[in-house]
């Protein structure tokens, strides 16, 4: 069983690179459902409220 709980910095640098490699072989696909300038984080949120996004949504600087 896998836990929920990061313990450590080491446990977390562990998991991370598990996380980026599995995207890397393309075992995981990362769905972005847009992208917001940091200045429309405002718009962002309430698409998000609204459910009218799928996928992440990115802010950017």
């Amino acid at each position: 069983m896998t836990e929920d709980h990061i313990r450590t910095p080491d446990e977390l640098a562990a998991r991370t690179a598990e996380l980026f490699a599995l995207v890397e072989r393309g075992e995981l696909v990362v769905h972005i459902g847009g992208r917001y300038p940091l200045a429309e984080a405002a718009r962002a949120h309430t698409d998000i409220e609204s459910r009218t996004t799928t996928g992440k949504l990115l802010l950017l600087p």
